[in-house]
């Protein structure tokens, strides 16, 4: 077998150490140089013992999956809906500032607002944190000079004599020992007329390798309701119910809320900003563009589908864009009308826009296939920037509608339309419902199954190895880590999630907005994992238990992906974990987040993790331990482990093909030919290997 080398004299082969049972036949495909000495090893090894895969010995430092045990996950079934915050009596203008007014009205409006430099961080902040620690100090230090020092560190009047060296550092002590036995932050203002600031805390760990961004901003939109104007109940009840739907759902294509605020006959929830228009801002559209935005909004609608949710207002002015670039992509939003249904139990309200509304929905009795008639709808509009059904009265509309009388007229349906897609307009526009495809079936329409496998021609290998390194890091996180990483997700906004969101598309193989087990095994089944491995690592991307992975918790196990996490985020994630604002994440805290039914064992058993100074509570100090210097080498470490993984895996499938079809070529009566040389196209730049 001969070797076509490609030299890397950087690479060099890992030491190997132990065997584990040779695994199935790789499907993913290699796209990067690798190393002669190390193809070698790895041929060798395929020659002498085909039947057998090594491990990498690693370093002392890191974890190996087959060394650890599975872990049992939260099972909370209300981590996900506690995401969002609730948060009352607390006016959000003055946690935001206003930066532009998106619409007004006499009930209410919708403003993008950004979060006030000194908020971010919230709680990790000393100067955020609740009163309580300030009457705290305010008796400690009434026993030195009866509230001088106080005084000179707040307000800078003199003490009545010299606060001299020794007198501090009593103070210092004094303050050590109390925090010691409660736990109690100290604002950084008043300790840095104690000692050196941060001295309390010496000896939980250095955060100088956390990288800072002084530039950070958090943008989103808020929506505010004036209640005390409300003389509709039904409106009240609609905005309530559409925070509620929200609270339930997680999809890439789904917009995202973040907290709610009851203030003042006020209601107030923020979402993440969408900056991108809606469809209209962007009209005409090509066909390979009506793909892609199709397929998204099916995609989201069978996710709501499938947990027997109905939006009942799928529009052109309900898709928005998240951000300006031109491939981005879209979210669905307004959950006003939605509402969850029983399968088989037909629904009678006449809610919706009369130009997307189906035809059975007139009549008054329709399913979840109403929001497939509108998908149709908005994809006629985006292949030909013309309303399928339209007229001078809302009456000749819904005879138009009532007809199913629509048609293909004007040049770009004649020149530019395929009639691949004119055939998934016309099955979504069915007439009778039960001949209508549902949204998942739709889903694989060729036309869309086509744009879909070319995007993910384009995605690289090294990324999806990048993804696969994280998740098995995660799999060892302490569970406040996940947590932590958790909120950082769901808080990330569209633009920091990047490619990640594709990645999750490449696990979610059913396209079901989740990914199950044996989509996660099949995903994966290119490295070379054992049982054992796969089940921990599926398990530690499980977050709340359900037996699925949702969007967020993906996000969670690979938001790493990135690279380091900036301070700013770490301390917003602690800032929401701890819901009463007093500067520690307490049991009470984590209660908030993963509901009043988890076991008391479990929290204390999570704060136990992290709690260095056994106060009974995590300081923010303590938190900013979870991010150790260290990491970014183990999870380099880890994708160069993953990186071996998949190729030597390839390479012995290779192997056992390449022996196979030798064996059938002996056996071949003919002869007189000799099998083709396999070709592995490991890079663009550094040519193939031949073998």
């Amino acid at each position: 077998m001969a070797i076509v080398p490609v030299v890397d004299k950087e690479d060099r082969p890992p030491p190997l150490l132990g065997t584990i049972p040779s695994a199935s036949l790789s499907n993913v495909p290699m796209k990067r140089a690798l190393s002669s000495p190390l193809l070698s090893a790895i041929m060798e090894e395929a020659q002498s013992s085909p039947t057998t895969e090594p491990f990498i010995k690693r370093s002392s430092s890191s974890i190996s999956l087959s060394m650890l045990p599975i872990q049992r996950s939260f099972s909370s079934t209300a981590l996900h809906q506690n995401m969002i915050q609730s948060i009352k009596n607390r006016d959000p203008f003055r946690t935001y500032e206003v930066l532009e007014v998106l619409g007004a009205g006499s009930m209410g409006s919708v403003s993008k607002v950004r979060k006030r430099r000194l908020n971010i961080g919230g709680s990790a902040r000393p100067h955020n944190v609740a009163r309580p620690c300030f009457e705290i100090l305010r008796s400690l230090l009434s026993d030195c000079r009866k509230g001088a020092i106080f005084r000179s560190c707040c307000d800078g009047s003199s003490p009545g004599r010299s606060f001299n060296d020794t007198t501090r550092s009593s103070a210092v002590n004094s303050a050590r020992s109390l925090a010691e036995k409660t736990g109690s932050p100290i604002s950084s203002t008043l300790w840095s007329g104690l000692g050196r600031r941060g001295d309390l805390l010496d000896g939980l760990g250095d955060s100088a390798h956390i990288r800072r961004d002084e530039n950070y901003d958090i943008v989103l939109a808020l929506k505010s309701i004036r209640l005390n104007r409300m003389e509709d109940e039904a409106f009240i009840l609609e905005l309530k119910n559409e925070i509620d739907i929200l609270r339930t759902l997680d999809h890439p294509n789904v917009v995202k809320p973040i907290e709610v605020f009851e203030y003042r006959q006020h209601l107030y929830f923020t979402m993440e900003a969408l900056d991108g228009g809606d469809l209209y801002t962007r009209d005409p559209y090509t066909e390979g563009e009506a793909a892609k935005i199709v397929n998204s909004i099916l995609s989201a609608i069978a996710y709501l589908h499938s947990n027997n949710m109905i939006h009942r207002d799928v529009k052109y002015e309900n898709v928005m864009f998240v951000s300006k670039r031109p491939d981005a992509d879209v979210k669905l939003i307004d959950f006003g009308l939605s509402k969850k249904y029983i399968p088989n139990d037909p629904l009678t309200e006449g809610v919706g826009t009369i130009y997307t509304m189906s035809p059975e929905v007139i009549q008054g009795s329709y399913t979840e296939k109403a929001d497939v008639w509108s998908v149709g709808v908005v994809l006629f509009m985006l292949l030909s920037s013309q309303m399928p059904f339209h007229g001078k009265k809302r009456k000749h509309v819904m005879n138009k509608i009532m007809a199913c009388d629509y048609q293909y007229v004007g040049t770009r349906w004649q020149n530019k339309v395929s009639m691949q897609a004119r055939k998934l307009v016309d099955e979504l526009l069915q007439k009778d419902p039960d001949e209508r495809p549902t949204a998942e079936e739709a889903l694989c329409c060729k036309w869309l199954t086509n744009t879909s496998r070319n995007d993910s021609e384009n995605d690289n290998i090294e990324v999806m190895d990048n993804v696969q390194a994280t998740i098995e890091s995660f799999a060892a996180y302490s569970k406040l880590k996940k947590l932590a990483l958790m909120v950082i997700a769901h808080r990330s906004t569209s633009e920091e999630i990047g490619f990640l969101r594709r990645a999750f598309q490449k696990y979610d193989l059913e396209k079901k907005g989740v990914i199950s087990k044996s989509e996660f095994k099949e995903s994966l089944c290119g490295y070379g994992y054992s049982d054992h491995e796969l089940e921990l690592m599926f398990q530690g991307c499980d977050i709340d238990g359900t037996g699925l992975i949702r969007y967020t918790e993906f996000l969670a196990s690979t938001i790493e992906a990135h690279g380091a996490i900036n301070e700013e985020k770490i301390a917003e994630a602690f800032d929401r974990l701890d819901a009463d604002d007093s500067g520690f994440i307490s049991p009470n805290d984590l209660r908030e987040i993963l509901g009043s039914d988890f076991p008391t064992t479990d929290i204390d058993a999570i704060i136990d993790e992290v709690d260095i100074t056994r106060s009974g509570k995590v300081s923010y100090n303590e938190f900013l331990c979870l991010f150790d210097e260290h990491q970014e080498e183990r999870r380099a470490e880890a994708l160069r482990f993953v990186r071996y993984r998949r190729i030597r895996h390839s390479v012995l499938s290779l192997s056992s093909m390449d022996l196979a079809s030798k064996d059938d070529h002996h056996t071949n009566t003919t002869g007189g030919s000799h099998s083709s040389p396999v070709t592995i196209d490991f890079s663009e730049n550094d040519g193939p290997i031949n073998f």
